[in-house]
């Protein structure tokens, strides 16, 4: 047995006092006399026997009242674990999950809810001379300092769910970075769900000074449906064109539900409504077809109905209606089919071709790509006009001839940053390798067979690879086939070959139909459909047009406004967000000229609700032998003596109180019924 406060001990010296008064009677007898006394002898002997016993036993039950009073208001526990309790004082660290995943229920009241009653009787459980910090998910610069006991249930009030998702690394990184500040009694609580999706319990962390408790929630039901993620089968739309729409749906429920609605709003308006069916524990892709009639961007809405869980039953997303897009070639040889059968008859394309002594600068303003084929040599105002065209953000093609000694088409790569031909191979070769995973040919290919049959070059130039060009395709010999540099806001491509039916098979072979699609659909700026909450740092737009000093500011159009950070990079330009946003929905960039749209959702992780459970928190303290780290469910105990117990093991003070009634009843009924 152990006591929480060993100094009350002291006290037992008031034993003195009963031993004391029953030593030293200072009652005054009086004598009577009597005729004949010796009856009175025979009784007065039995008497003194019997009074002796009695003040005896009486002496002995004032001692044991006061000796069970002494030590129970000195704090007697039983425990195994060798931690001492410390008198002085608490510096008290508490995490409260505020995830979406807890707004799973229990009892019809939602976790996040119970978190806080639990948060609000540990602090109870401590005195007001204690301190605590309280953390959770948003990890404000204000949940880096200790509070008072008062300050703390003022701040339990006030937590509302979160976006952000943390792991418990990172939860007890920061517990323990301010609990290292100061000497005390040191304990941190963590209450939470413990989902398995973000929690991974080989990150727990012990540390020999502090006490760490984890205190699982366990909802009622475990299972939600979830709208995962979205993706158009073309990254072009175009007014009256038919849309089409996939939507990934995840469900963790046990049973098969069916008929299942979700609806797509386009600009507040309906456009699409679909039902799909999902197994148990299953994921489905589901198409949705809708046709836009107006040009602009689309803010568009996918939305389903689940509780209890509720933050992934509604996915926003932004896209844009624009006309066609404009590729224009320019060449000296107008008798040249390829590119003209490949977009002329592509109505998401508007082609044109034209000669060099023909064609006006001006034209470039309506095209997205220019393709250079059987051109031998260039102006310098060409030039200066496709170097505005690139930085712009436009997409130059260039056809390199084979014949070709002008300098001017050298001085052209030298001005994009791309390396000068080194000398003309004549050995016939094929295309050897193909970089899959480049965004040119990301959506095109899952693999390239190995049977597939590649285009033969007979003659082409041998260019240098350098730090500012990227080969996406390099022949057999290992020379590039094809290089791509960046060049401010647009790309330039290079093949160095001409665009020649007696020079090579290129456009008669399968793979230059994607080649050349995916290079004018990239010459198009195409933004992301949508951004995730706490995962995606910023924002990117091309061509965004900036108003001299003009502060750009992200506003949701209603009461949040704030300013972002500014990057520009080589093709686009950043907004950071800095974790200023907490809720999905739409939000604007105001530049000044522009007003750039985009969307925000939440993080899906916590859309699989499966937790760990008691005994798996259990295992893993056993299985790495933490001492300093221990589970409490209460159960039908208050959180407080739950606590108590965890800390400070089997009270027995309760033991000792019952003791002292005992004794004390066992005192007045000797003196009233013994006489």
């Amino acid at each position: 047995m152990q006591f929480s406060n060993p100094d009350v001990l002291w006290g037992l010296f008031a034993l003195l006092i009963p031993i004391i008064i029953h030593l030293f009677n200072f009652r005054r007898y009086r004598k009577i006399y009597f005729t004949n006394v010796k009856e009175l002898q025979d009784i007065s002997i039995k008497t003194q026997k019997n009074a002796r016993l009695k003040k005896i036993i009486v002496l002995a039950l004032r001692m044991l009242t006061i000796t069970a009073l002494v030590i129970a208001f000195a704090g007697p526990y039983r425990s195994d674990s060798q931690q001492q309790i410390s008198s002085g004082t608490s510096y008290v660290s508490i995490y409260i999950d505020n995830s979406f995943s807890m707004e799973a229920t229990e009892g019809g009241m939602p976790l996040l809810d119970i978190a806080k009653k639990r948060a609000d009787d540990i602090i109870k459980s401590y005195s007001v001379s204690d301190h605590f910090q309280l953390i959770t998910n948003d990890f404000d610069a204000k949940q880096q300092r200790f509070l008072n006991r008062d300050e703390c249930a003022e701040e339990i009030e006030k937590i509302s769910y979160s976006p952000i998702v943390r792991t418990i690394e990172e939860i007890q990184t920061r517990q323990h970075n301010l609990l290292s500040e100061v000497e005390g009694d040191k304990n941190c609580y963590l209450i939470s769900d413990f989902q398995q999706s973000t929690h991974q319990l080989d990150q727990l962390q012990e540390v020999a000074d502090i006490s760490t408790v984890l205190m699982p929630l366990e909802a009622e039901t475990r299972y939600n449906i979830s709208i995962d993620s979205c993706w158009f089968s073309t990254p072009i739309h175009q007014v009256n064109e038919l849309n089409r729409l996939f939507i990934k749906i995840k469900s963790t429920a046990e049973e098969s539900l069916k008929k299942i609605p979700i609806r797509l709003i386009i600009n507040n308006k309906q456009v699409g409504l679909a039902n799909f069916d999902l197994e148990p524990k299953s994921e489905t892709v589901i198409e949705i077809p809708f046709t836009i009639h107006e040009q602009g961007v689309c803010k568009a809405v996918l939305e389903i109905t689940d509780f209890p869980i509720t933050f992934d039953d509604t996915f926003y997303f932004t896209f844009s209606i624009s006309e066609e897009i404009g590729v224009i070639e320019l060449t000296e040889k107008m008798n040249t089919p390829y590119l003209s059968t490949l977009f002329g008859k592509d109505s998401a394309f508007r082609f044109s071709k034209s000669g060099l002594q023909r064609f006006d600068f001006s034209q470039l303003e309506t095209h997205s790509m220019v393709v250079l084929s059987s051109v031998k040599s260039i102006s310098s105002g060409l030039f200066e006009s496709l170097q505005t065209f690139v930085a712009e953000g436009g997409s130059l093609v260039i056809f390199y001839p084979i014949e070709s000694k002008d300098q001017t088409l050298k001085e052209m790569l030298s001005g994009f940053q791309l390396p000068a031909p080194m000398f003309l191979d004549t050995i016939a070769t094929q295309f050897s390798k193909i970089a899959l995973q480049d965004m040119l040919f990301s959506d095109v290919f899952e693999r390239v067979p190995e049977n597939m049959e590649m285009p033969t070059v007979l003659k082409h130039w041998d260019f240098a690879i350098d730090t500012h060009s990227d080969p996406l395709i390099t022949f057999e010999n290992g020379a590039p086939a094809l290089l791509r540099v960046a060049y401010e806001n647009g790309w330039v491509y290079v093949f160095p070959f001409p665009l020649d039916e007696n020079n090579n098979n290129f456009p008669k072979q399968p793979l230059f139909v994607p080649t050349m699609l995916r290079m004018a659909l990239l010459s198009v700026p195409y933004d992301d459909l949508y951004k995730i909450i706490g995962q995606d740092p910023f924002v990117a737009f091309r061509n965004v047009n900036m108003v001299g000093d003009a502060v750009p500011h992200i506003s949701n159009g209603k009461d949040f406004s704030f300013i972002p950070g500014v990057q520009n990079q080589q093709r686009e330009t950043r907004f950071f967000l800095y974790d200023n946003i907490k809720e999905s929905g739409f939000f604007s960039i105001i530049t000044g000229i522009d007003s750039l749209s985009f969307a925000l959702n939440y993080n899906r992780k916590e859309s699989i609700p499966n937790c760990f459970t008691i005994d798996d928190l259990n295992d893993v303290i056993t299985e790495h032998h933490f001492q300093n780290i221990k589970v409490l469910h209460n159960g039908n105990l208050p959180v407080s003596e739950a606590i108590t117990l965890l800390h400070q093991g089997d009270l027995l003070w309760r033991w000792f109180i019952l003791a002292v009634l005992l004794f004390l009843l066992g005192e007045v009924l000797i003196l009233r019924f013994w006489k």
